[in-house]
């Protein structure tokens, strides 16, 4: 079933991408030793006003930009973590959602399903953000700026994160922040509805770095896939009975897939391959969004297993300083953290610099998995485009003829340049 078009495609620059974003960049640390809730987070911003902006002229006096730290105490991270866990948990009971090709009615029905994240992400914008505004606690400090101008500044940073089409954000933090949701509804928008633009995962190309990510964008053009899917006779635990033959992406392979439905058989084709793709289950640690294990017809994977089979064998990664694009498509299987015991992470600590990631932040149904994934892949493989521009294109494009948002809780972990020669 399609639905007429709701909103038009974000361009993306042309290919070849290259890999560098033009717009500002944000840096979020989270600070302490973990053993508390709301350990102090420390801000950094390095960013080009925007155009009539008041910071324009001593941004001009500093190279056109302006740079400055500060910090935001009592962040607490697991409880924004749970509150998605909660806004998914009712979007999962909507009509219009989770059975095969189905959409909501009307643009009202999307909204209403929408409006819990768009609160929750304009909360978080307002924490992470609200530098020197008022209402919001000003626990900021920053030796970079003069004594009075806080407020300046922190409205200058609203204003261009308002505008901005781009920007990178480098996280260096326990935990990873749902950056795809953060909300700022656009300029005259009604406060009762929805703004889907607002949303940085439709509204703006966001760059997420961390420590141990892959810094290169070229992938060899005579690239192959180890890749493997949870087979449609295996138990679908979400119940949208999805059918491996009709809706998976991987159904008429090419020489350059090495398919198998066994979860071993696929860590050891890797070995041998540029990017690995598992259609599986996921499931989170606790009751956050750290990535635990995935399972595949049967045979689970656990982080902490990771390490034996790369000793052992089983398990291969290809030498080399190219990227290797990881797409876990499976429930709540975010990176969080480069430094955690997630399967990223422990990806990362045993082979640096090296990794590409696509993974969910959240609980997806399995046909919007599978779409979502058949438009990734066609966009990114067949068409050449980069890693950003094919996640971009699949979260739209699933807005736009179904009405369905489960793009904003794909992710990508790395450079959005990230492409085929």
């Amino acid at each position: 079933m399609m639905v007429p078009s709701l909103i038009e495609p974000v361009p993306f620059p042309p290919s070849p991408f290259a890999g560098e974003l033009s717009g500002g960049q944000i840096v979020f640390q989270q600070d302490g030793d973990g053993s508390r809730h709301g350990d102090r987070c420390t801000i950094s911003a390095r960013f080009r006003p925007a155009p009539g902006s008041s910071c324009v002229e001593f941004a001009d006096r500093h190279g056109g930009y302006l740079s400055f730290s500060y910090y935001r105490a009592a962040l607490n991270l697991s409880a924004f973590q749970n509150e998605i866990g909660r806004a998914a948990a009712l979007l999962h009971r909507a009509p219009g959602y989770r059975a095969i090709g189905s959409a909501f009615a009307s643009d009202a029905d999307l909204a209403l399903v929408l409006r819990p994240f768009a609160h929750f992400g304009q909360g978080l914008h307002a924490q992470l953000f609200g530098f020197g505004q008022d209402g919001i606690e000003d626990s900021f400090d920053s030796d970079d700026l003069p004594r009075g101008q806080h407020r300046d500044y922190g409205r200058c940073l609203r204003e261009w994160l308002h505008s901005t089409p781009e920007l990178t954000v480098t996280c260096k933090c326990r935990s990873n922040l749902p950056w795809n949701l953060l909300y700022e509804p656009g300029i005259g928008h009604s406060q009762t509805s929805v703004d889907r633009n607002g949303f940085w995962g439709v509204g703006k190309r966001v760059q997420l770095l961390a420590p141990g990510l892959c810094s290169q964008v070229s992938i060899n053009r005579d690239y192959s896939v180890a890749a493997g899917y949870e087979n449609e006779d295996s138990s679908v635990r979400d119940g949208s009975n999805v059918h491996v033959n009709q809706d998976h992406p991987f159904v008429s392979c090419s020489e350059r897939i090495k398919l198998d439905q066994k979860l071993d058989a696929v860590l050891y084709n890797f070995g041998e391959c540029d990017v690995l793709y598992v259609f599986c289950h996921g499931q989170g640690s606790g009751a956050g969004l750290e990535f635990a294990r995935i399972a595949m017809n049967s045979q689970t994977l656990i982080a902490s297993e990771l390490e034996a089979l790369l000793a052992a064998g089983r398990f291969r990664i290809r030498n080399g300083d190219r990227p290797l694009v990881i797409f876990l498509n499976g429930c709540k299987t975010d990176v969080g953290s480069t430094t955690d015991d997630t399967i990223p992470g422990t990806l990362v600590r045993l082979r640096k610099n090296r990794f590409c990631f696509v993974s969910t932040l959240s609980a997806v149904p399995a046909w919007a998995a599978a779409e979502f994934a058949r438009r990734f892949l066609v966009s990114f493989l067949e068409k050449r485009e980069s890693v950003g521009a094919a996640a971009m294109a699949a979260r739209l494009s699933m807005l736009r003829d179904y009405r369905n948002p489960a793009g904003l809780f794909y992710a990508v972990h790395g450079k959005l340049g990230t492409r085929i020669d």
